[in-house]
């Protein structure tokens, strides 16, 4: 499944990064970067980007070698996208788990629950929610570095029927977990102008850093917080529309992804620490739909 995820991501990458101007080559040779908004028998239309304006311009029809369209790269001139600037991002949505809980609903059901309790407790427990922040310096037009902070939380209760297999009692109580996952790292970022629009902007992330995991879990009168960390990445590619030239409304896909070879008990009485199997690691993977806003200083 996280294959899948890193996939599509992938995929939207290569469309974020994935944006054409258009180049007009004259009879002496030189080249005029611009967008053709038309060309007519005697006359060629074009729009150049200066600051944050733009201007439109036409040149005769006769001074015009020939007319590539579609060429990739930055268009120069948007301020948008120029060095020096710095850009800050801020969002939140529904976030969902990607590792698989079979195993986990077996366990579950031979400590007493039933198919549907099961289904329902890691059900609930799949499901999120997501915030973010980042900030990013543009060193070069077009691209930025940064940091990238993520936040996660989820939880599940479930009142069931416990068996202890002692042949004899049944427990009946409350069965509950909340689970709460921070990351941060550097990241690098990359944004284009989508087309040939003036107020929507895409957008790509690459961020690598350290996950911290905190699993607070309640089974009957029994208690423990599970803890642990280890490396992370994260991958997003999104869009952004301009309600004005420094503000922004957006909305970006993430894959989240990190496992967790070992983890701390801690029951309130003793701690402990357990290294898990190789096919037992705890993956905290996650997808995230986001949506935020975003200022250029």
């Amino acid at each position: 499944m996280t294959r899948k995820l890193i996939v599509l991501i992938f995929s939207l990458l290569v469309v974020v990064l994935t944006y054409g101007q258009d180049r007009i080559i004259t009879v002496s040779g030189d080249t005029i970067l611009c967008r053709v908004l038309r060309q007519g028998p005697s006359v060629v239309s074009f729009e150049q980007v200066q600051g944050e304006s733009r201007t439109t311009s036409r040149i005769d029809r006769s001074q015009v070698s020939f007319i590539e369209t579609g060429i990739y790269g930055p268009e120069p001139g948007d301020e948008r996208l120029a060095e020096g600037r710095l850009d800050l991002s801020f969002s939140g949505g529904p976030s969902w788990l990607t590792a698989s809980t079979k195993e986990a609903k077996a366990q579950a059901m031979q400590l007493g629950l039933t198919q549907a309790q099961a289904d329902s407790y890691y059900r609930q427990l799949k499901f999120g929610w997501s915030g973010a922040a980042d900030a990013h310096w543009m060193f070069a037009y077009g691209t930025g570095a940064g940091i990238q902070y993520r936040f996660f939380t989820t939880g599940a209760e479930e009142w069931a029927t416990f068996d202890p297999q002692d042949g004899q009692n049944l427990w009946y109580g409350k069965m509950k977990e909340t689970i709460y996952i921070q990351y941060a790292g550097p990241s690098l970022k990359t944004y284009a102008p989508l087309g040939r629009s003036r107020h929507l902007m895409v957008h790509s992330a690459l961020s690598a850093g350290w996950m911290f995991y905190r699993n607070e879990v309640s089974a009957l009168n029994s208690f423990s917080l599970v803890t642990g960390n280890n490396f992370g990445y994260s991958l997003e590619a999104g869009l952004d529309c301009f309600i004005t030239p420094r503000i922004a409304l957006g909305l970006k896909l993430s894959l989240f992804a990190s496992k967790m070879k070992k983890v701390d008990i801690d029951d309130g009485v003793s701690k402990s620490t357990m290294e898990l199997p190789k096919d037992q690691y705890e993956n905290v993977s996650a997808l995230d739909l986001l949506g935020g806003i975003r200022f250029i200083l």
